[in-house]
């Protein structure tokens, strides 16, 4: 009896943590596809690699090129401010991170759209594939917020 009890208690703790997590809002789904991104302009601080800047810069300039839109939206240009990147942290000296912000500004009336940032980590032992796989992971984050194809 004890068992079947504990059986149909863990089904119903089960059952209301699913149902507690459909009534909350998509905290994960704050990307904004509103905007029709016009430019990008990439920059990074003094200890960021030249090679970060140029890949992210690349990546996003072919996502715009790329990306079509079915209807009016206000045009916007952004900017990419990678502030700072660490490499060979961790145990192993795998782990790299970037701290970046982004700002959206309208192209109508150079009001400022939005501002916001993020960090991405990668692994990676050879310093090469940590600087592209660094690029990579921005150029995607910043494409998935602006709703930007992948080239």
């Amino acid at each position: 009896m004890t068992k079947i009890l504990r059986m149909i208690g863990g089904v119903a703790v089960i059952c209301a943590a699913l149902a507690a997590c459909t009534l909350l809002p998509d905290q994960n789904n704050l990307r904004s596809r509103n905007y029709n991104v016009r430019q990008v302009a990439v920059l990074g601080a003094a200890n960021v690699p030249v090679v970060v800047v140029d890949r992210v810069n690349k990546q996003l300039q072919q996502a715009i090129a790329v990306t079509r839109y079915d209807d009016v939206r206000p045009r916007v240009v952004i900017t990419v401010n990678i502030l700072k990147v660490q490499k060979d942290m961790g145990i192993h000296k795998t782990d790299n991170i970037a701290s970046v912000l982004v700002k959206a500004t309208y192209v109508d009336n150079g009001a400022e759209a939005g501002e916001g940032g993020f960090e991405v980590s990668t692994q990676a032992l050879n310093s090469d594939v940590a600087d592209q796989a660094l690029a990579e992971k921005i150029a995607g984050r910043v494409r998935y917020l602006f709703g930007l194809a992948h080239p």
